[in-house]
């Protein structure tokens, strides 16, 4: 825009420049060689049009140049809007213009002479095909369409589909990556328990206690371990200690993650809290690992809703740690309990949405580890599966502290019996008071087949963000029991 309030000859030549090194000379319905050889002021005027073009279309929906992801509905739109101008293809492949080929296919006329209805039909089927390209992959979309309308087999709406793809693509990867990137602002350990200490709003009351949070001396420190809680004597729980690998912790984020899952609000508070009731000797020492590792994973999981960073950031590292433990926790049991060898490791990774190239390194990371991983993501997935049940039964009656004193109160336990004290809770409510609390999506995901029931256990159905996955070293309560 700065180049063409000044046409001047210098002002020309930097204008066709920025045109081809950009690749925008499609944009302006030109090849690269037009941009070369056209005169200023034709050169001037596509530019002037194309701008004042995108300032009425895209402008309105907002570019998120102030720190905003796409909304899945923006983005559809906005793409949309780009392919309805003529877009000439590089190599002589001719020109797209996407509204042109579905008012071709569908009403065997060009758009421009589309009556009203017509052309809403064809925006509306404009959007609903981009946004099925944010969801699924090129070839699925296309093979859809051919199915609905033999007309859609052609060179140059598959061309049409690539090209909204690569801009779907290219927008969010461009304003992605930094707001991903975000990290909490606390390094010392101390500090962070004291914050995640700070933030119990939605837990009831435990006791005063003190802790120590220190890393471990390397020459002692186990490579399986990223940190552990030290429970305390049942006569003395003010006093607590947690220590941590630094050699594996990757960063202060899976820091703040750690110490959330060792301290407040996940073992050191779960364990104080409950010895604090005064419950029997004998219940003190027993210990049920599924419920006591769940709890920490589901602490971890909440830990991130109040980490400060961006929600951006907070959705991708709750994302991250959750699918992490439940993915292996299920692709252990497979393998460990159901005998799956490799292809059939990578088969479920496919059918669930996940790449299969990571099946060979999963299958020997459960055979060398066999069963360590399930407490954790087995764990996490009845604690998120409860929860979910909770607030799906009782809407607008659901009070977050009141259900987790019913997860708390009788300690650790088998979770049929967290199931039916859940339930117990849940019947003293009114079921016609209750109004139903539609959630917020926030993050657009590739639609999912359900998880399976593996082993006995429901696996939670967690949304999926790219391909994240990372195979998780453990994290302990006590690393002597």
């Amino acid at each position: 825009a700065n180049l063409i309030e000044k046409p001047t000859s210098g002002n020309i030549d930097k204008l066709r420049d920025l045109i081809i090194k950009n690749d925008y000379s499609t944009n302006i319905g030109l090849t690269k060689d037009e941009v070369k050889t056209i005169d200023a002021d034709s050169l001037v005027g596509k530019v002037n049009t194309f701008l004042t073009s995108m300032q009425q279309t895209l402008y309105p929906l907002g570019l998120h140049a102030l720190g905003e992801l796409w909304s899945e509905d923006d983005l559809a739109s906005t793409v949309s809007a780009m392919l309805s101008y003529d877009l000439v293809l590089e190599n002589n492949l001719g020109v797209l213009n996407f509204f042109k080929e579905l008012s071709a296919y569908h009403f065997s006329k060009d758009y421009n002479s589309l009556n009203a209805f017509e052309r809403e039909f064809i925006l509306n089927k404009s959007y609903d095909i981009v946004k099925a390209l944010i969801y699924w992959d090129v070839d699925e979309v296309n093979s859809l369409l051919v199915s609905e309308n033999a007309k859609y087999d052609n060179p140059t709406f598959l061309a049409c589909l690539n090209l909204a793809k690569k801009y779907i693509s290219l927008m969010y990867s461009v304003e992605s990556d930094d707001l991903l990137e975000d990290t909490v602002d606390i390094t010392d350990p101390s500090e962070i328990i004291a914050f995640h200490e700070k933030n119990m709003s939605v837990y009831p009351e435990g006791p005063k206690v003190r802790y120590k949070a220190s890393y471990l001396d390397p020459a002692v420190a186990s490579d399986g371990i990223v940190a552990y809680y030290l429970q305390p004597p049942v006569d003395m729980i003010e006093d607590n200690v947690v220590r941590i690998n630094g050699d594996n912790v990757a960063d202060v984020n899976e820091l703040y993650s750690t110490l959330a899952h060792e301290g407040f609000p996940g073992h050191l508070y779960q364990i104080t809290w409950y010895l604090n009731t005064k419950p029997s000797m004998m219940r003190s020492a027993l210990s049920n690992i599924g419920y006591t590792e769940g709890w920490a994973m589901y602490a971890e999981d909440d830990a991130w809703s109040y980490s400060g960073m961006n929600k951006y950031a907070t959705e991708f590292n709750r994302i991250n740690t959750s699918l992490s433990y439940a993915m292996n926790a299920a692709c252990d049991i497979g393998v460990n309990a159901l005998g799956w060898d490799v292809e059939e490791l990578g088969a479920y990774l496919e059918d669930i949405g996940l790449n299969s190239s990571m099946a060979a390194d999963l299958y020997d990371f459960v055979m060398e580890t066999p069963g360590v991983i399930v407490p954790y993501g087995a764990g996490l997935a009845q604690f998120m599966t409860i929860r979910n049940k909770a607030k799906s039964t009782l809407g607008s009656q659901f009070d977050q502290t009141a259900f987790n004193e019913v997860l708390l109160t009788y300690g650790d336990r088998p979770f049929e019996l967290v199931e039916k004290d859940v339930d117990k809770w849940i019947s003293t409510f009114d079921p016609s008071q209750s109004v139903p609390v539609e959630e917020e999506e926030e993050f657009p995901a590739r639609p999912l087949s359900p998880w399976p029931f593996v082993g006995g256990i429901a696996l939670a159905l967690i949304a999926v963000i790219g391909g994240i996955f990372l195979i998780r070293k453990s994290k302990r309560r006590d690393p002597f029991a």
